[in-house]
């Protein structure tokens, strides 16, 4: 065989790493303009960081765009601003703390312990939420209270 002719392994082999080479370059982009994703843990605890100390902006980009909230039956757009920051503001001076919490795939379920301010002579009560995550994003929150027996 003339050793300046290339077999057709030789060509094949040249084509196909070129055609890989290709195809990865062209995918570096997709990848270096995605975002990092939270773990769903991560995102939880994110959420509490902004509900406890009034960060609206850092508890919407938790939220997908088209992400739907459920609190206490009443549904709303979480992209609504204005009923965010209305939902954080009555929440204040309130405090959120997970108790339990539990991932099952793109799902996240927990348990708060409401704390509420002591001169209200309130006493604590339990939030169950219900999470759907995709893509890094909260796409719906479900909110809701749990009973607690009577102190007797």
């Amino acid at each position: 065989m003339n050793p300046k002719q290339d077999s057709p392994v030789q060509m094949f082999a040249l084509v196909a790493a070129v055609v890989m080479i290709s195809l990865a370059s062209l995918s570096l982009p997709l990848i270096s303009d995605t975002e990092p994703t939270m773990d769903p843990v991560a995102m939880v605890d994110a959420f509490h960081q902004a509900i406890n100390y009034d960060d609206i902006d850092g508890l919407r980009v938790l939220f997908a765009e088209n992400a739907i909230v459920i609190d206490n039956g009443t549904a709303f757009e979480a992209w609504n601003r204005s009923r965010i920051g209305l939902s954080i503001s009555t929440c204040q001076p309130i405090k959120f703390e997970m108790i339990k919490i539990q991932v099952d795939g793109e799902k996240v379920f927990w348990y708060d312990l409401v704390h509420n301010d002591p001169e209200s002579g309130s006493s604590p009560y339990i939030l169950r939420w219900n999470a759907v995550i995709q893509s890094g994003k909260i796409q719906s929150l479900t909110v809701g209270p749990m009973l607690m027996p009577d102190k007797r």
